[in-house]
């Protein structure tokens, strides 16, 4: 059975309150993450390209309608060079490393970087089923 349609949007609001309050960062992989064996080894290195990763913030986030999105695209800079590998997966590491959440990305919105003075930015959302 779904879940009430008032009920669904705190739902969502507390997985991400679940993720860490400090010291996380927003992360980028080629390939799905949780299927690696080692997360690292599709990570995508960001600053091959001059790029960072922005730090994960919870109380920018918001929900309604049964999704939840950051209030404003993330950015993650403007490129001095090529990326090695597309981001196809976003996700959250906390201070240590560790994978948090992890979720694909629309083909049409995956980080592709090919020279420089490109302004990358990224607006992750998560949804429970269809919205």
């Amino acid at each position: 059975m779904p879940i009430g349609d008032a009920y669904l949007d705190d739902s969502l609001m507390g997985v991400v309150g679940a993720w860490p309050a400090t010291g996380a960062v927003y992360a980028f992989w080629s390939a799905d993450p949780t299927l690696a064996d080692d997360p690292t080894s599709v990570e995508v290195d960001l600053s091959v390209a001059g790029l960072t990763n922005p730090d994960f913030d919870p109380a920018g986030w918001s929900a309604a309608d049964g999704a939840a999105a950051t209030t404003a695209a993330l950015s993650l800079g403007t490129s001095t060079g090529a990326l090695d590998d597309v981001g196809a997966y976003w996700g959250i590491k906390d201070s240590t490393g560790a994978l948090v959440y992890s979720d694909d990305i629309a083909d049409a919105d995956q980080i592709v970087v090919t020279d420089s003075g490109t302004t990358v930015s990224f607006t992750p959302s998560l949804t429970f089923g269809a919205a």
